[in-house]
C-alpha cells in the first residue's frame, strides 16, 4: 500500500513553527560584537508575524526587509555615536573661538581650550568652569552638541545616504511580496480556468457514455 506523506501547510495558527522555519534559513546574520543574535531574531520574528509569508520566496523577502531595518537601526546607532565622539572636537573647537583674542598668540589660546575641554570630561568642576565660559556668550550644553555636529558633518551625511538607500531597497522588497503574491493568484486562476476549459470535452463525454440507449 502506497503510503501518503501529509502536506504541513502553514497558517496564522502555527506562528512558533512559522519563526523557527524562517530563522533557520539565515540562522547566523553577520552581526557586530556589539549586537546580540536574540535581537535580531527578535525582530525578524516579528517581520515573519506582520507579513505572514507564503512560501520560500516571500520568506527570503522577509529575511531582506529584517536586515535592511535592522541596519537603518544601526546606522541611527551609529549617528548617535558619531556625535558623542566629536564632542571633544567640537567643544576644544568652540572654546578655541571663544578665548582667542586680538593680538593673542593663536598656540596659547589652542592649548587653553585643549585644558578646558578635557576638565570638562574629566570632573564637575571642569564642567562649570567651561559653563562659565560658555554663559559669557550666552551659550549653554547645547552649544556643544551643536559644535560636535558641525564637526561630523560630512559623516552625518554619508549615513544619511546610506540610510535613505536602506530605506528605499526596503520599499521595494515590500513592494515585491505585494506584486509576488498578486503575480502567483494570477496564475493560480489562470490555471484553474486552463484546466475548467480542457475537461468540458471531457466531461460532455462521460455524460454522453451515461446514456443507456434501448436496443433496437
Amino acid at each position: 500500500m502506497e503510503r501518503r506523506i501529509p502536506i504541513r501547510r502553514l497558517s496564522r495558527d502555527q506562528p512558533a513553527e512559522r519563526d523557527a522555519a524562517g530563522t533557520k534559513i539565515w540562522s547566523n546574520p553577520p552581526l557586530l560584537s556589539s549586537e546580540r543574535l536574540a535581537e535580531f531574531q527578535a525582530l525578524h520574528a516579528a517581520m515573519v508575524r506582520e507579513i505572514d509569508p507564503r512560501g520560500v520566496i516571500e520568506e527570503l523577502y522577509v529575511h531582506d526587509i529584517s536586515w535592511f531595518v535592522w541596519e537603518i537601526v544601526r546606522l541611527r546607532r551609529c549617528r548617535i555615536n558619531i556625535i558623542k565622539a566629536n564632542h571633544l572636537g567640537g567643544l576644544r573647537h568652540l572654546l578655541s573661538d571663544m578665548i582667542n583674542e586680538p593680538g593673542q598668540f593663536a598656540g596659547a589660546a589652542e592649548q587653553t581650550a585643549e585644558e578646558l575641554s578635557l576638565k570638562w570630561f574629566a570632573s564637575k568642576r571642569g564642567k562649570e568652569e567651561v559653563r562659565r565660559t560658555l554663559k559669557a556668550y550666552d551659550l549653554d550644553d547645547s552649544a556643544i552638541e551643536a559644535a560636535a555636529i558641525h564637526q561630523c558633518l560630512h559623516e552625518l551625511e554619508a549615513l544619511d545616504r546610506l540610510m535613505a538607500n536602506l530605506e528605499i531597497r526596503r520599499d521595494r522588497a515590500l513592494e515585491s511580496i505585494a506584486s509576488y503574491r498578486l503575480s502567483f493568484a494570477r496564475k493560480l486562476r489562470e490555471a484553474g480556468d486552463n484546466i475548467i476549459n480542457d475537461d468540458r470535452p471531457n466531461l460532455r463525454r462521460l455524460k454522453d457514455s451515461s446514456v443507456v440507449t434501448s436496443p433496437e
